[in-house]
């Protein structure tokens, strides 16, 4: 299955993690309010078939991504 399968995923798409919360859509210029069930590391990913099950999966995924981090306490 598909990292992220919510009604705003994407094949390709950058989807973030925080801990054991529900994934979310961390693409371009996105922003995430992080709430109180979130802890722990943030984990990033392209939304794609991890598991293969409809084609090549992570397996034709070439290249690299940079990716810049923000935060803002408050």
């Amino acid at each position: 299955g598909y990292t992220f399968s919510g009604p705003a995923g994407r094949e390709g798409q950058l989807i973030g993690k925080i801990g054991n919360a529900a994934p979310f859509v961390a693409g371009s210029d996105s922003v995430h309010q992080v709430q109180a069930n979130e802890i722990g590391r943030l984990k990033l990913m392209i939304n794609d078939d991890y598991n293969g099950a409809v084609g090549n999966g992570l397996a034709d995924n070439r290249g690299r991504l940079r990716v810049r981090i923000g935060y803002e306490r408050r």
